[in-house]
């Protein structure tokens, strides 16, 4: 048996990153503000109002396209 036959990897490179951070005290909920889909989000754990904060963090890419805000103004 070998154990040394791994492939091995890099980490992923830390970044500053904004997230949107819960405003609760006993909450410690937070989200990349680029994987989030409102401009406001609310806390998906207690439901309190976020804030804008940086955590450093992995980096990671969205890869699903979110529409602009001016795009779904115009359909209506």
């Amino acid at each position: 048996m070998s154990y040394y036959s791994k492939n091995r990897t890099e980490p992923l490179p830390n970044v500053d990153i904004d997230t949107w951070e819960c405003t609760s005290d006993g909450c410690k909920g937070w989200m990349r503000k680029n994987f989030s889909e409102d401009d406001s989000p609310s806390c998906p754990f207690c439901g309190s109002e976020m804030e804008n904060g940086t955590r450093h963090t992995n980096s990671l890419q969205n890869n699903t396209f979110r529409k602009p805000a001016d795009a779904e103004q115009k359909k209506a």
